[in-house]
């Protein structure tokens, strides 16, 4: 919520001016480093290659496997909100895009169909 300058004035009457150009310069700083982001390296620009997909889809596996034991800690938690991330931007893309009946497959297939 910001306050109009006239009303803020008798909330800074108090702060020493010393105080006040410290507040301003670390404003400043946090603005420039805003502003003055690292560059992304080519290996975040350009698609993943297979091996980095690999890894990903193992460590996400491992995550889902070890969360549905019983085992579940902070990385686990974090591996799944990636898989999550990774499968929510792979569906915007237009990957998502297979029938129902697929699934339905899979899950028969796989004899896992106690969850519908």
């Amino acid at each position: 919520m910001l306050i109009p300058l006239r009303e803020a004035r008798p909330l800074m009457a108090g702060l020493s001016t010393e105080l006040m150009d410290k507040m301003a310069s670390s404003r400043k700083r946090a603005r420039d480093k805003k502003m003055a982001r690292k560059p992304l390296t080519k290996t975040k620009l350009l698609p993943m290659n297979a091996a980095l997909v690999r890894d990903s889809s193992l460590s996400y596996h491992v995550a889902l496997d070890g969360w549905r034991r019983g085992h579940g800690n902070r990385r686990m938690v974090n591996e799944l909100t990636r898989a999550t991330y990774m499968a929510w931007f792979l569906q915007c893309a237009g990957y998502g895009d297979a029938p129902d009946q697929l699934e339905r497959e899979h899950v028969n297939r796989w004899g896992n169909d106690q969850d519908k």
